[in-house]
């Protein structure tokens, strides 16, 4: 089952450069960074086919890269670049978003582990009908902030 039912699908940029980059076009033959394997890169590739992806193996990564000017962008959600604009002032989401029909982020487990799964899906129940996720989300991402500011 799914949680984080309220994510967009998004593309971060320098700051300097969101005037730039409001529709797809405006990312024709720019490099975009993007995780191999994840609707991200999928989204570049089939959503902007005249930009060229660059595969990534995490976030992190993808983050120095646009920050030191190795690639021109970066694929992300928007629940995750929301909270990289918090750590980082010459990055931020720009205006455009990818068309998708996701319905949110789910848990992936192995093959035949119907019993994790099952209480997995448990569990995104509660979390859902509580609607905890949003309130986890805030409390990780200030975490995050004091962490970042050596709190």
């Amino acid at each position: 089952d799914n949680y984080n039912l309220s994510s967009f699908q998004g593309i971060m940029v320098p700051t300097e450069l969101l005037d730039e980059h409001k529709v797809a076009s405006d990312f024709d033959g720019k490099v975009i960074a993007a995780q191999n394997g994840s609707l991200q890169y999928e989204n570049v590739v089939n959503q902007l086919p005249n930009a060229i992806v660059e595969p990534i193996t995490n976030l992190s990564d993808g983050i120095m890269m646009l920050r030191t000017g190795k690639v021109d962008a970066l694929a992300m959600s928007g629940s995750s670049g929301t909270q990289f604009e918090k750590n980082y002032d010459d990055i931020a989401m720009c205006e455009f978003q990818f068309e998708t029909e996701s319905s949110g982020t789910c848990v992936g487990v192995m093959n035949g582990e119907k019993e994790l799964f099952d209480k997995i899906n448990e569990l995104i129940a509660q979390v859902n009908e509580q609607d905890l996720y949003a309130g986890w989300l805030e409390e990780a991402s200030a975490l995050s902030e004091q962490i970042a500011k050596g709190e």
